[in-house]
């Protein structure tokens, strides 16, 4: 009897082994995001989306040039004089002053 039971617990053991190493994987009913840009969009949508980044790429410099204009006292010619360097190399402007800014404690 005993070696019976032994022999019950055993299997059931290995049962439970086979079950936890092999779980039970569900498809979702959903994509959890869509995404932001479709592949086949017209090329006038790319424009105007490559417009609206352009936009707000100038929009957050002037903003980050700003900050540190004001911290640092700049005057009107300094700023104005940043301001349109900045805004001949945008992606390194960004990098410098979003830096300056970080470094002042503004961000």
């Amino acid at each position: 009897m005993n070696k019976y039971l032994a022999r019950l617990k055993e299997q059931e053991n290995e049962k439970e082994s086979q079950d936890m190493a092999q779980p039970v994987l569900t498809k979702p009913t959903q994509v959890p995001f869509g995404s932001y840009v479709s592949k086949d969009m017209g090329t006038n949508t790319k424009k105007n989306i490559t417009a609206i980044c352009t936009a707000h790429q100038k929009t957050e410099l002037i903003r980050l040039i700003t900050l540190v204009a004001e911290y640092h006292n700049f005057n009107r010619a300094d700023y104005e004089e940043a301001v349109e360097v900045a805004l001949q190399d945008q992606i390194h402007a960004l990098t410098c002053f979003s830096s300056l800014a970080r470094r002042a404690g503004l961000l």
